[in-house]
């Protein structure tokens, strides 16, 4: 009896002292930075006086010498999700050249977006039902807070957005406006977006005032985000007006993804008027 008491509780430590620099720790995640100046971010699959095994970000497991770390420092399993995140996971992939489509970024993620390094917009999402935009010149010349409604998740989504500035738009006929324009506008526009984050159609509809005067005719979108590879989409967007003294606009191109950053090229025609559209958009996670 004493024999088996003994075995039952020393074998576990006679087993440990086989290995006794080696220890598993399964769910810590860390940031590495080595000498070299890369780093790593993973969790520790194991661990011993000479070195540590990752498992990546990229889902590779790497061996890394301690004698070659500068630093190490503990982060959460949120932010390993993060660093996960590929160019198939760009925030830019829920919207087109000008205006979103009905998804919203994800809680706390978002992206700057630069046209002609001149103009420039950041949209953020504030939870999985509600996200703001920004934009403008220099100062913010408009914000939009969009309303988003998951009908079927991942198939049809519903979007409301009210957009409130104080920049003339150029969609109206700047002869008839007179005395009576103002500076500031608003915009109001549902949408309905079919299919999923990554490639969409998006219809929207809309309705524009500056000043105290009311646009003569709603404004119909439809546009449109097929992504051909991770790194790659094509991409158009279109706006209609049945009053012909409006503008309209047609845009076509693509956008290269990568993890931090995304590339617009395309043309635009703006009623008769040709442009060369190119954009950078920053992501953030």
């Amino acid at each position: 009896m004493r024999f088996l008491f003994l075995l039952v509780f020393l074998l576990p430590n006679v087993l440990w002292a086989q290995s006794p620099d080696t220890v598993r720790v399964d769910t810590q995640y860390v940031s590495v930075l080595l000498t070299g100046g890369k780093r790593y971010v993973g969790w520790i699959v194991s661990s011993d006086s000479a070195s540590i095994t990752l498992s990546t970000t990229s889902g590779v497991e790497v061996s890394l010498a301690r004698a070659s770390i500068k630093q190490m420092r503990t982060v959460s399993r949120e932010y390993f999700r993060r660093r996960q995140r590929g160019p198939a996971d760009a925030t830019t992939r829920e919207t087109y050249f000008i205006n979103p489509s009905a998804y919203a970024p994800s809680p706390g993620e978002g992206y700057l977006i630069t046209n002609y390094a001149l103009f420039y917009q950041a949209n953020y999402g504030i939870t999985e039902n509600l996200s703001i935009r920004l934009g403008g010149l220099v100062t913010p010349l408009f914000v939009a807070p969009k309303l988003t409604v998951p009908v079927v998740p991942n198939r049809l989504i519903l979007g409301m957005e009210g957009i409130v500035g104080g920049l003339l738009p150029l969609i109206f006929d700047l002869k008839e406006a007179g005395s009576e324009r103002t500076p500031g506008f608003s915009f109001m526009r549902g949408m309905a977006t079919v299919g999923n984050r990554a490639t969409h159609l998006t219809a929207s509809v809309g309705l524009a005032s500056g000043g105290q005067r009311w646009a003569p005719s709603p404004v119909y979108g439809l546009a449109a985000s097929w992504r051909i590879s991770p790194t790659f989409g094509l991409m158009t967007e279109n706006y209609l007006y049945l009053d012909e003294s409006l503008a309209q606009m047609h845009m076509l191109g693509g956008r290269f993804y990568t993890r931090t950053f995304s590339f617009d090229i395309g043309a635009a025609v703006l009623d008769d008027f040709p442009l060369f559209w190119y954009g950078v958009a920053f992501h953030f996670y």
